[in-house]
């Protein structure tokens, strides 16, 4: 699952926090992104479901990344390690301050 992150230049990001529903023992990870207009990209930060508990939340370490967007594009990435019913993305939340 890709969704491009409409966020304004110049704020700070501070966590991604990952709302899931995860029974199955393998995790699954979601990404912020940023991609240059050369196809260069680099993961802003990520964040891993907790396998095997149900429905759960997890937080990103402190990010401190201030946004470019006029050199970049910010894209949140969710990639599930299991196919199947058991894995589920409930939300991504991304905490920032304005500059």
């Amino acid at each position: 699952l890709n969704l491009h992150l409409d966020i304004p230049d110049g704020v700070r990001i501070d966590y991604l926090r990952i709302y899931y529903y995860d029974t199955s023992a393998s995790n699954s990870i979601a990404y912020i992104t940023r991609y240059d207009d050369a196809g260069g990209f680099e993961d802003v930060t990520r964040v891993y479901s907790d396998g095997d508990t149900g429905y759960g939340t997890q937080l990103s370490t402190e990010v401190l990344h201030v946004v470019d967007n006029v050199n970049y594009s910010y894209v949140l990435n969710w990639r599930p390690y299991d196919a199947s019913s058991s894995m589920a993305l409930c939300g991504l939340r991304v905490a920032y301050r304005l500059p």
